[in-house]
């Protein structure tokens, strides 16, 4: 589900996801490590069906 919310297709790949991250967030890298990139997509997944 987060990976359809962020990227549109539930099948996107890590770096995918990762690059969406970033241009959402309008960051100038891509959040490291990995596991930071993926909780913010949960975070913004969540404020997206919440609000």
């Amino acid at each position: 589900q987060i990976k359809q919310a962020i990227v549109g297709n539930g099948r996107a790949e890590k770096y995918q996801v990762q690059s969406m991250v970033k241009i959402l967030l309008n960051l100038s890298e891509i959040p490291q490590p990995d596991h930071a990139a993926d909780a913010l997509a949960a975070a913004i997944c969540h404020i997206h069906t919440k609000y």
